[in-house]
């Protein structure tokens, strides 16, 4: 389900605070349009480097799946960005992650990159294999 999506400039004071006292000021910001998740997506450059941050308003029906992705990101494999940090602070929940450059996925018949979603798909899998189950009693 889609959200809503709020420019960075926009979101609370004491949400802006709590991320820029994790990463410094920001030099630039970009906010993103892409996905649909998000109530607020920025990718940041700051003086020690980049970073992606999104946000859902902790009172949104959402709010548990992104707990689970920041639950689960340090199990996934090192080609998926790693989470840098998780906050909450002014009524948003707020998860920074590495940056990755790269194109979205096109996911259309004869795409070349439906092979490589397949590769990343069998790694995550091989993961999940390997923790027989480890995930479950944590994400329940």
């Amino acid at each position: 389900m889609s959200m809503t999506r709020l420019a960075w400039h926009h979101l609370p004071p004491d949400a802006r605070a709590a991320i820029e006292e994790r990463t410094g000021p920001f030099l630039t910001a970009a906010d993103v349009s892409t996905g649909a998740n998000s109530g607020v997506v920025v990718k940041a450059l700051t003086a020690s480097g980049e970073v992606f941050i999104k946000g859902i308003p902790v009172d949104h029906r959402q709010v548990k799946t992104q707990l689970r992705e920041a639950a689960v990101n340090p199990y996934l494999p090192k080609s998926c960005p790693q989470l840098l940090w998780h906050v909450q602070a002014g009524g948003w929940g707020l998860l920074a992650f590495e940056v990755i450059e790269g194109p979205i996925a096109d996911f259309s018949p004869g795409s070349p990159d439906l092979t490589l979603v397949v590769d990343a798909l069998t790694e995550l899998a091989l993961r999940v294999e390997a923790a027989d189950g480890h995930f479950s009693h944590r994400l329940a």
